[in-house]
């Protein structure tokens, strides 16, 4: 009843959804269910490490269960941790092949293997047939700005950002494509937020130094 409370909760009120969730795993400590939700909740609010920390021990709890790989996966992503992508990735398709989230980690590994191109397919496949999955559209985008087709990318990243507006990976991207498209205001924005999410990503603080220096704001960009 807690988990089931927390998750109508979550959206209007996160603080409480958040007391919720660490009473359930307090109450049962040997209930995944309430761990696999919390650490996805983790995830929503870019509190990555928390999130890991409580989907490893759904896991460890369900085996069996494919969403604490498939969020763990996401985490990690979000992280950029490919190696602990990759991990996961291998056991997603081992276990469920045709899950799209077996699919999304295959694109995201030929984009950290410099595979842009291929990525862009991959990432395209996937918003197609789950266009309601915001880790493809984040992806689409990324991928899209390193081989230099900036307005595509921006479609893709703000639809990322539509769907889920903490999304990390997203508003890094987006960052340093409007970095890149010399919308620095705009840089410096998504690159804010994403240090307020999530200060120890060090991508969102040298997207804002550049940002920043190319604004001629040299003090505040030198400590970055």
């Amino acid at each position: 009843a807690l988990v089931k409370s927390a998750l109508v909760l979550k959206q209007h009120s996160p603080a409480d959804a958040a007391s919720l969730l660490g009473r359930a795993v307090e109450r049962d400590p040997g209930f995944a269910e309430a761990w696999l939700e919390r650490g996805r909740f983790h995830r929503e609010q870019g509190e990555f490490r928390e999130a890991i920390r409580d989907l490893n021990r759904a896991i460890e709890l369900a085996p069996d269960r494919f969403e604490g790989f498939a969020e763990r996966m996401t985490a990690h992503l979000c992280m950029n941790d490919f190696l602990r992508v990759g991990a996961d990735i291998d056991t997603i398709v081992r276990r469920w092949p045709e899950h799209h989230y077996a699919k999304l980690g295959k694109a995201a590994m030929l984009w950290a293997q410099g595979r842009a191109k291929e990525a862009v397919q991959e990432f395209e496949k996937i918003a197609r047939e789950w266009p309601d999955e915001a880790l493809a559209h984040a992806g689409l985008g990324g991928c899209l700005h390193d081989i230099g087709r900036h307005e595509e990318a921006k479609i893709a990243l703000d639809r990322a950002l539509e769907l889920e507006p903490r999304n990390v990976m997203a508003l890094n991207n987006r960052a340093s494509l409007m970095l890149a498209m010399r919308q620095l205001d705009c840089a410096i924005a998504d690159a804010t937020r994403s240090i307020g999410l999530y200060p120890w990503f060090y991508w969102a603080w040298e997207t804002r130094g550049k940002a920043l220096f190319l604004q001629g704001e040299f003090a505040p960009a030198a400590t970055f």
